[in-house]
């Protein structure tokens, strides 16, 4: 069977036996890898793939990595062929409709937003989903942006529900991610115009053109073919998950599957130009950050990804790792903006991490309704006498809420998971 859904797979009947290595990675750095999806038998269409079939014949699918050829360029030269190949990338692809940027306060968005307005194109709208990080000021930011260049700002709050969006959010991005619950409103703003918008999203951005997820280290660790070490690096710490799921789950899905996996997928990038860069992009971009843009906005909108531009994306994974690792995780991108586009250089870019803001009655909201959500789920693996303690407390201890309502994740995914996996 084929679909565009994980979920519409399974309501036709596909199998649902559990793919316990796919998991086993999943919950320990937030991604699947490859093709894999909770489900052994269902897999993803894999990268530059192909469906062959005949009447009379078993289909067949073939997949391959698109790599760069390495070169070497100086970093000058560099900023000024991806100032250029970005350029000529934003001409094509014209607005249709009401053109709307996602902006937010990093490089990403900044960048396609700049160059639509130095292009004599510029955005009719940008929007920021604001509130959900503190320190990393986006909404001001790209206030400030906005206001500067002339363009309409519109800022969204969260959703009003937390764990509504959440739940929501796992068939809507086929149980393989449990992220992107914040992008509700968005979402809802895009809808309003009726297939009447072009939305530039800056999927892939920040792993082709910086060194963000990447180190020296692991860059070493791949050349020494220490695959099991850079497996190690990438997971999460393990206690956690200990107290977190049950011992009968936790064996099932055990570190050791999921550094075995990792170790098969990291090998499959070792011939690139950038390795890191090339599972990176593979694997968190195309499983994780690409979901937004193709599947939540793309049903309302023409969705438009210039950094996967054929020429940007052959320039950009051709580049040598060291050029992009200098003495900061972003200088290169944030050189390439300030070198295009000088009169917005004073504006700061914020931080790719923050603190998130104490929203009491927010958080307050969601812990309750993650109690109700999963006090009658049945199957769900999660060990009992770690949640709700937990929960509990964040109900009656204001300085501990926070920390509870980030559950909201984990037991919302694994919620959904024993619900259309039929644990």
């Amino acid at each position: 069977m084929l679909s565009p859904s994980l979920v519409e797979l399974i309501q036709a009947g596909a199998p649902t036996d559990l793919d316990d290595d796919a998991i086993a990675v999943a919950l320990r750095c937030w991604m699947f890898v490859g093709n894999d999806t909770p489900f052994k038998q269902i897999r993803i269409f894999p990268p530059g793939g192909k469906l062959t079939w005949k009447p009379g014949t078993t289909a067949t699918v073939d997949g391959r990595f698109v790599f760069g050829k390495r070169v070497s360029i100086s970093r000058t030269s560099a900023l000024d062929e991806y100032i250029e190949r970005f350029r000529v990338a934003i001409n094509r692809r014209p607005s249709q409709g009401t053109s709307i940027v996602p902006l937010s306060g990093g490089r990403d968005s900044r960048h396609i937003f700049l160059e639509m307005c130095a292009s004599g194109s510029s955005p009719d709208i940008a929007v920021t989903v604001g509130g959900w990080k503190q320190q990393t000021l986006d909404a001001e930011i790209a206030a400030a942006l906005s206001d500067r260049a002339g363009v309409r700002h519109t800022i969204l709050s969260l959703p009003d529900s937390r764990w509504h969006a959440q739940s929501s959010a796992m068939p809507a991005t086929h149980l393989c991610t449990f992220e992107h619950w914040w992008l509700q409103n968005l979402i809802s703003f895009i809808g309003a115009f009726d297939g009447e918008a072009a939305v530039y999203e800056g999927a892939a951005g920040d792993v082709l053109s910086t060194a963000v997820l990447k180190s020296e280290k692991r860059r070493r660790q791949y050349a020494e073919g220490q695959f099991s070490e850079l497996a190690e690096s990438i997971l999460d710490p393990e206690p956690y998950f200990r107290q977190f799921l049950p011992n009968a789950w936790y064996g099932r899905f055990g570190r050791e599957l999921a550094v075995d996996r990792l170790v098969t997928e990291l090998k499959r990038h070792a011939e690139a130009p950038n390795p890191l860069a090339s599972f990176f992009v593979y694997n968190r971009t195309r499983r994780v950050t690409s979901i937004p843009p193709t599947t939540l906005f793309s049903p309302h909108a023409t969705v438009w990804c210039p950094y996967l531009d054929a020429d940007v994306w052959d320039f950009l994974s051709s580049l040598e790792p060291e050029l992009l690792e200098s003495d900061a995780i972003f200088s290169f991108h944030d050189d390439a903006i300030h070198r295009a586009y000088p009169k917005f250089a004073d504006i700061p870019f914020s931080a790719k991490w923050g603190v998130k803001p104490r929203r009491r009655r927010y958080e307050l909201r969601t812990v309750a309704e993650m109690i109700t959500g999963t006090i009658g789920a049945r199957h769900v693996p999660i060990r009992g006498t770690f949640l709700w303690p937990r929960l509990a407390r964040g109900l009656i201890d204001s300085g501990y809420t926070t920390e509870a309502a980030d559950l909201a994740s984990i037991v919302a995914y694994l919620t959904a998971l024993a619900e259309w996996g039929g644990l």
